[in-house]
């Protein structure tokens, strides 16, 4: 018999890879009876997100040569996000149906 299908949200996922590890752990094991699905919009939420910042941070990080110069840049640009990956692909796209939770 197939497990019963369960719909992440964005907070789940994100939460399944930058929780700290007890969170992680216990999610691995609530969610392990289930067969996860999400949307595209929780994709690109993500995309969006989680996955747009981390490139932005590395972007900082390679560019400066001590840490302390990548704070310096955060604190004095706390809401900047620049376009780092194709708006067509951060946007993701809006179809209304479940697909299998990749994140």
């Amino acid at each position: 018999m197939s497990k019963p299908a369960l719909f992440l949200d964005i907070t789940i996922q994100i939460e399944r890879i930058v929780g700290d590890r007890t969170r992680q752990s216990a999610l691995r094991n609530e969610l392990a009876n289930y067969r996860l699905v999400t949307s595209t919009y929780v994709l690109g939420e993500y995309l969006r997100t989680l996955v747009k910042d981390a490139i932005q941070l590395h972007r900082l990080v390679v560019q400066h040569t001590h840490l302390d110069e990548v704070i310096t840049y955060l604190g004095r640009h706390p809401n900047k996000r620049e376009g780092i990956i194709p708006e067509t692909v951060a946007k993701g796209q809006n179809i209304d149906f479940m697909m299998p939770a990749l994140i």
